[in-house]
C-alpha cells in the first residue's frame, strides 16, 4: 500500500507505476482505494454487488487501465464529490447516495466505510496483486477515529505500507519522520518503506539523511525518485488543470469553483496551434477563439458565481462577437433559457433560475441520476464514434433547441435518438469525453478558425487516444522506478509479506491436500518466482511496451496478506 505525507505526493502514479509493472511480470492486479474525493470521475461498466458499474475516481479508473484491466466501481467503493459549503455528494459502490455534510458523513458513513472496502476487496479476489492508495496523510491525529482510507485499510487487508514523501515541497526528512512518529503504535508496524520522490538534483547531496531517517525509525528508504518534467495524470479536481500551450488558437475555460470532469479537456493538449487558459474573472478572458463552460457539480450555484463575477455578460459579448462557445453537461443545461430545481440539489434552494440564453432549452432536475457509458458519432466526411459517458441529474428538452434555436443535433446516441445542439457558434452536450474526443469535430472546429486566422489548415485531425499523455507518464513513471532500483525494493516488501512455500514449512507436504489444487501455498508458489534475483533479472529485461499480452498464471493468486478479517478471504 502507498501512501504519503501530504496529497500530490505522487501516490496515484507510483501505484500505477507498480501495476504496470507487475502486469508486465505476467500478474493479474487490479488498484484500490477504499476512499477518494474527486470532482473528476469516470463511469465503468462493471463492479459493485450487482455488477452494474457506475461512478469512480478518474485516479483508480487510470491505475486499472495501467494494469490492463476494465476499470470497476470496486477499485474505488467510496467516492466523495465536493460541492461546496463543506457538503460533499456520496457515492457507495458507483451509485450516487445523498448529499453529506462534513459530520454527517463522519456520523452516518464512515462507521460502514470498512465494510464497504472488505466487500468490494473480496469482489476482487480473482488477481494476484491488489496496489493499494491511501489518501491525503495518515497522520492526521484529529482524524485518526474517521480516517478509514490509510492505515484502517492497512490493518483490514494486513498490507505492508510504503510512505511516500515528496521533497519538491522540502522538509522531507521532517515530514517522513513527523508522519511515522504520529502514527499509532500499533499501525507502525506496518510501515516498511520509505520512497523520497521529485528529487530534483543529485541523490548524493542528500549524504546520510536517509540512513540517519532509517536510524531513528527502523524503516529502511527503498529510493529516490528523481523529479520528472512532463509526469501527468488525470486530474482529480479543477486545482490540478494549469493552463497549456502557446498556440495562436485560443481557448478559456470558465473554472467556476464546482467545475467538474475537467478530463474533457484532455485532447486540447495535443493541438500544437492551441493554447489554453483558465478565467475566474472576466479581466483575464482576452479574446478566446472559443469558450467552454465544463461540467459543474452544482450547475445553480455555479451560474450564480459567474453573475456575481459578470462572467455571465462575458460570454453572451464573446457569442454576439461571433466567438464559439461550448457547453459540456452542467455548462450546456447553463446555456439555456432556464434551470428548474425544484428539490434545490444544485447548489441552491428549491427553486428556479435564468440561464445564460444563449439556447431555448430547459433543463429540469431531479434524484433520478443517469450514469451511463454511451457511444455517440458525429459525422462530417468520416463518420466518428467516440465511446463516452453521461453523469447527471438535469433533463435537457433538446427538442426546443432544434426547433427554434436555429441548429441541429449534435450527436447520433447508439440507439439513434439525437443529442445535443449545434449551431449559431454554440455546442452543447450532456456527454463526457465525447466533444473534444471526437477526432472529426474537433478538426472541423478548429478548421474553421485556422481559417478565419489565415493559417494552415488540418486535413485529418490526429487520433487522439484519451489516455495517451496519461499512460506514456505511467511508463515513464515505471522507467524510473527501475532504474534508480526502487521497484526491487518494493519487491523484495511484497516478498517479505508472502507465505512461505510449502517446502519451506516443517511438515508442510506430508499431507495429499498439499500437492493439489486444494492447498492455497501450492497454488500460491506456482506462479511464485524462483528467486528475487531471478526475477529482478526479468524485470530489468522487460520491454516497456504496454501492448505486451498479459500471461495468464496457472492458478490461485498472490495474497501478500491481502485477507479482510472475520471475512471468507480473498
Amino acid at each position: 500500500m502507498f501512501q504519503a505525507t501530504a496529497s500530490g505526493a505522487g501516490k496515484s502514479t507510483l501505484v500505477a507505476a507498480l501495476c504496470s509493472a507487475l502486469r508486465r511480470e505476467g500478474y493479474s492486479v487490479a488498484p484500490f482505494k477504499t476512499q477518494n474525493m474527486s470532482l473528476n470521475s469516470y463511469v465503468a461498466n462493471r463492479g459493485g454487488p450487482n455488477d452494474e458499474g457506475g461512478e469512480m475516481a478518474v485516479a483508480q479508473a487510470v491505475q486499472a487501465i495501467a494494469a490492463g484491466e476494465e476499470p470497476s466501481v470496486d477499485m474505488n467503493p467510496i467516492l466523495l464529490k465536493p460541492r461546496g459549503n463543506l457538503t460533499s455528494s456520496l457515492v457507495i459502490n458507483g451509485k450516487w447516495v445523498g448529499d453529506y455534510s462534513v459530520n454527517s458523513y463522519y456520523d452516518e458513513v464512515v462507521k460502514t466505510g470498512l465494510k464497504i472496502a472488505s466487500e468490494a476487496i473480496n469482489r476482487l479476489k480473482g488477481h494476484d496483486f491488489l496496489v493499494l492508495e491511501g489518501a491525503g496523510s495518515p497522520a492526521e491525529i484529529n482524524l485518526y477515529d474517521r480516517d478509514i482510507a490509510n492505515m484502517r485499510t492497512a490493518e483490514l487487508a494486513n498490507s505492508p505500507v510504503i510512505i511516500i514523501g515528496d521533497i519538491e515541497r522540502g522538509g522531507v526528512f521532517a515530514s517522513l519522520y513527523g508522519t511515522y512518529s504520529l502514527l499509532r503504535e500499533d499501525w507502525k508496524k506496518y510501515v516498511k518503506g520509505f520512497i523520497i520522490n521529485k528529487m530534483g538534483g543529485d541523490p548524493s547531496l542528500l549524504g546520510d539523511g536517509p540512513s540517519k531517517l532509517t536510524g531513528m525509525t527502523g524503516v529502511p528508504v527503498l529510493g529516490v525518485l528523481p523529479y520528472s518534467e512532463g509526469l501527468q495524470s488525470w486530474w482529480e479536481d479543477s486545482l490540478d488543470v494549469k493552463g497549456w500551450g502557446k498556440g495562436p488558437i485560443e481557448v478559456a475555460v470558465i473554472d467556476y469553483p464546482g467545475a467538474s470532469i475537467m478530463t474533457d479537456l484532455e485532447p486540447l493538449r495535443y493541438e500544437t496551434d492551441v493554447k489554453l487558459k483558465l478565467v475566474k474573472d472576466p479581466r483575464e478572458i482576452g479574446e478566446p477563439d472559443i469558450v467552454v463552460l465544463p461540467g459543474s457539480k452544482s450547475t445553480r450555484s455555479d451560474l450564480r458565481w459567474m453573475r456575481e463575477k459578470g462572467l455571465d455578460e462575458t460570454v453572451r459579448a464573446l457569442h454576439r462577437e461571433g466567438k464559439v462557445v461550448v457547453g459540456i453537461c452542467g455548462g450546456a443545461q447553463m446555456l439555456g433559457s432556464s434551470l428548474n430545481d425544484p428539490m434545490g440539489y444544485e447548489g441552491e434552494a428549491p427553486g428556479e433560475s435564468p440561464g445564460l440564453g444563449l439556447l431555448p432549452h430547459t433543463t429540469t432536475f431531479s434524484d433520478e441520476k443517469v450514469v451511463r457509458r454511451v457511444k455517440v458519432t458525429y459525422a462530417s466526411g468520416l463518420t466518428v464514434t467516440v465511446d463516452g459517458f453521461e453523469i447527471h441529474k438535469g433533463r435537457v428538452d433538446w427538442n426546443a433547441d432544434w426547433k427554434v434555436g436555429g441548429g441541429r443535433p449534435l450527436f447520433t446516441m447508439a440507439d439513434g435518438s439525437p443529442e445535443g445542439f449545434a449551431g449559431r457558434n454554440v455546442y452543447a452536450t450532456l456527454v463526457h469525453h465525447a466533444f473534444f474526443y471526437n477526432d472529426a469535430l474537433r478538426r472541423d472546429l478548429l478548421n474553421e478558425i485556422r481559417k478565419s486566422k489565415g493559417l494552415p489548415q488540418e486535413n485529418a485531425a490526429p487520433p487522439t487516444n484519451p489516455l495517451t499523455g496519461v499512460i506514456a507518464s505511467v511508463l515513464k513513471a515505471e522507467q524510473l522506478l527501475r532504474e534508480s532500483g526502487t521497484l526491487d525494493k518494493i519487491m523484495e516488501v511484497i516478498e517479505a509479506g508472502l507465505p512461505r512455500h510449502p517446502s519451506e514449512i516443517e511438515g508442510c507436504g506430508r499431507l495429499p491436500h498439499h500437492n493439489s489444487d486444494s492447498c492455497p501455498r501450492t497454488r500460491l508458489h506456482r506462479v511464485l518466482p524462483v528467486s528475487a534475483r531471478r526475477r529482478r533479472a526479468r524485470l530489468r529485461s522487460l520491454s516497456l511496451f504496454l501492448s505486451r499480452p498479459r500471461n495468464a498464471t496457472a492458478g490461485g493468486r498472490f495474497d501478500f496478506g491481502l485477507r479482510p478479517r472475520g471475512s471468507g478471504g480473498i
